[in-house]
């Protein structure tokens, strides 16, 4: 069953890594890429039965099997690299690594699941999303 998934999920990670690099090229900044990429919208639609998002989230819990850890290291390296022209662009905050930034974004995806399981939702799951995101901008970003 490990590898079989290891394998599945390491071709979707190549087209979502090849997707957010994609994505974050086409926006104004890295920035502006973020918000489209983590939404909540946008993980139900990904995480709905028969997603690639399933496969994600059951390859998290196969993460000792190499092949799942080398995929999920590709999402998070390409996350990375998003992260890291936001912070060469001024839009994202320097203050801290892109790859710590990257990981923190990605611990936020299981608290959608969360939140979906707890009748979460609404205009309240909208504000955490906002309020999650505006912890990567710059200071200056904050006090404009």
């Amino acid at each position: 069953k490990a590898a079989p998934l290891g394998g599945a999920v390491g071709r979707l990670a190549d087209v979502d890594a090849d997707d957010s690099r994609h994505l974050a090229s086409r926006a104004g900044s890295a920035w502006q890429a973020l918000p489209a990429m983590t939404h909540p919208t946008e993980f139900r639609r990904r995480h709905r039965p028969g997603g690639a998002g399933v496969l994600f989230a059951a390859a998290t819990g196969s993460a000792a099997v190499p092949a799942t850890r080398r995929a999920l290291a590709r999402i998070h390296g390409a996350l990375s690299e998003v992260v890291e022209l936001g912070q060469r662009q001024g839009s994202i905050r320097a203050d801290l690594g892109p790859g710590t930034l990257a990981w923190w974004v990605l611990a936020t995806f299981p608290a959608h699941a969360f939140r979906q399981a707890h009748g979460g939702g609404g205009a309240d799951e909208e504000a955490l999303h906002h309020l999650a995101l505006e912890a990567l901008l710059p200071a200056s970003a904050k006090q404009a």
